[in-house]
């Protein structure tokens, strides 16, 4: 070990010792160095957190003095050596409210302020909640303390209120107030300095703090027992739709994701507000706050690339539609009519945010980021399914972009999204009418018979063979479109990029439609002795085929199974015949001695 860290390290041990009192405050004399001052501080912070109960009550005001008199002689500098003597008066003041010194926040503000250290006094009600939250109370204690500090918020809300009209002190105050959200504020008496926020926006410089205040001011349980300041709240973020409309023409990310996480504040804690108001200038507000969310979700660009937010959007719309269908059904009937044409739009956005980029581009990104976007098209793709399951009528927009997809010449991009919508919509597709008057299943049989004449590319061929399988259960009740959709897997399971969802698929529909497909297992012979006697496919895709011709072999008649055992197996016993009468087997015979068994 250096010099140095042998050095550190004494100096920790140090601290537990009674002595360490002492040596802090030698530390702290202004001839030392910064280290030497920094390391004093540190060991009177950590006497006062941790060892509070070896503190002598009669040395309690002359402790309680210096240290005071310590932060003020340090107000200047360093910056290290003050922030560590902040910490120590904060955990001071928490220790001290609980019974030598009732009133200590208050208490506190006033001397600082007394003494010209207005800015250290906002620097130690930033720490007090972190201290609080960081140090081990019991029980009891915590709940001394949070009364405390509960009883002294007015107090403190007073003074970051004053603070705030200084703007050197503007983004202090900002801190104080998001520190304090823990010991819960009080709503009304908030609310001017809140709608002061709202106004300080504009000031990038304050933009990402006010934010952080204004999200967790508004995720308080307890802010659900003042509607009408909550209202009052809303119409404010509506008023911010301006400035989300020319940050997103002008790609400012973070303004736009600003905004989304107020937005989703109130969206998340609020629903059932939002939903259950009858006014009319309120229900524009909730229409509004829904339009912003929406033109968050439908940020352009691709995630994560382009963006890293619209993500965080998705879980509205699940608890929106959630809890639009737990109403009461004449009063879930109206919102569902009311926001149709939302979600309809939704489907519309998601389907633009799922398209991959170009050849090029993706081939671009990193591995990671190539994940990341799966993901997120798999959140999507689950958004949609639960959507599809309460408004039908998302399919019909799915059929129109698609009929319109194959009417002009449209990119292979928006094609594949739209069978990738499809298929991740499978689980609702019954045949129920939409209000076009088409069943959602008159809708997929359109699809799978369009399969075979879609545009040659393997984006589109995974997601048209992953599809297939996904309708195995439709596909059943719809014999009709089985066998259309088994021949265009066939004649991609020996392609060596789309083998592995050929593969996949097939065992889906062998699985759901096994009565069906076993009596014409002769047909699929031929089929799966290409891909079987085929290199380049790898084993696993040869291992999943096998099983599930297996599956409709044990539904062939046991007069007809003869045959086709013998057709399927000969090949490979005679293999296994050749490859075991060789003198020494090397890991590639015994290989496929096992691919054969």
């Amino acid at each position: 070990k250096s010099v140095r860290s042998q050095a550190e390290t004494w100096l920790l041990q140090q601290q537990n010792l009674p002595i360490s009192w002492q040596a802090g405050w030698t530390l702290l004399q202004p001839d030392k160095s910064v280290e030497e001052q920094y390391f004093g501080a540190h060991f009177i912070h950590h006497k006062i957190s941790q060892c509070w109960n070896s503190i002598n009550i009669a040395h309690f005001q002359n402790l309680l003095q210096v240290l005071f008199q310590k932060l003020i002689d340090y107000r200047k500098g360093p910056s290290i050596v003050r922030t560590r003597l902040s910490v120590a008066v904060a955990a001071f003041t928490l220790h001290a409210m609980q019974g030598p010194w009732p009133g200590a926040i208050g208490h506190t503000i006033k001397y600082l302020k007394a003494q010209g250290g207005v800015e250290i006094a906002l620097q130690v009600l930033v720490l007090i909640p972190e201290e609080f939250t960081s140090i081990t109370f019991t029980a009891q204690s915590k709940s001394i303390i949070r009364c405390q500090a509960k009883a002294a918020v007015a107090e403190v809300l007073e003074f970051i209120s004053e603070c705030h009209t200084i703007p050197a002190y503007k983004e202090a105050s900002l801190k104080v107030f998001n520190s304090w959200v823990v010991f819960e504020l009080p709503v009304q008496e908030s609310a001017v300095l809140v709608d002061k926020m709202f106004g300080d926006l504009q000031d990038l410089a304050l933009f990402d703090i006010i934010v952080d205040c204004l999200v967790n001011f508004l995720r308080q349980p307890m802010t659900l027992s003042f509607p009408n300041c909550v209202w009052d709240i809303i119409a404010k973020v509506a008023q911010l739709q301006p400035m989300l409309g020319q940050a997103l023409q002008s790609d400012d990310m973070s303004i736009c994701q600003g905004i989304c996480q107020i937005l989703l504040a109130i969206t998340d804690t609020y629903t059932k507000l939002l939903l259950n108001t009858s006014r009319p200038d309120r229900i524009s507000l909730v229409s509004c706050l829904i339009a912003m969310v929406l033109e968050c979700t439908g940020v352009p660009g691709h995630f994560p690339i382009d963006e890293n937010f619209s993500d965080t959007t998705l879980q509205f719309w699940f608890n929106f539609g959630d809890d639009i269908i737990s109403e009461e059904a004449d009063h879930s009937k109206r919102l569902l009519s009311m926001y149709r044409g939302v979600f309809r739009k939704l489907v519309e956005v998601l389907l633009r945010k799922i398209m991959y980029p170009s050849d090029d581009a993706w081939q671009s990104w990193s591995d990671d980021q190539r994940s990341e976007f799966e993901n997120y098209r798999k959140e999507v793709g689950d958004t949609i399914l639960y959507i599809q399951s309460f408004v039908p009528d998302c399919m019909t927009v799915l059929i129109q972009e698609y009929v319109a997809c194959q009417s002009r010449n449209t990119s292979w991009q928006k094609i594949e999204a739209t069978l990738f919508m499809f298929r991740s919509v499978a689980e609702t597709v019954y045949d129920e009418t939409t209000s076009e008057g088409n069943t959602t299943g008159q809708i997929i049989s359109t699809v799978i018979e369009s399969l075979p004449a879609l545009p040659s590319h393997p984006k589109i061929s995974r997601t048209a063979l992953l599809l297939c399988g996904a309708y195995s259960e439709w596909l059943r009740n719809h014999p009709e479109r089985l066998f259309p959709a088994v021949k265009v897997l066939l004649s991609n399971v020996n392609d060596v990029a789309l083998a592995p969802s050929a593969v996949m698929a097939f065992r889906d529909l062998c699985i759901e439609c096994t009565d069906i497909l076993a009596p014409e297992i002769e047909l699929l012979v031929e089929p799966f002795f290409t891909v079987y006697h085929n290199p380049a496919i790898k084993n696993r895709e040869k291992i999943r085929l096998c099983w599930s011709l297996c599956t409709l072999c044990s539904q062939v008649p046991q007069e007809k199974l003869a045959k086709y055992l013998c057709t399927l197996l000969s090949p490979s016993c005679a293999k296994i015949k050749e490859l075991s009468s060789k003198q020494t087997a090397v890991k590639e015979d015994q290989d496929k001695v096992k691919l054969e068994l």
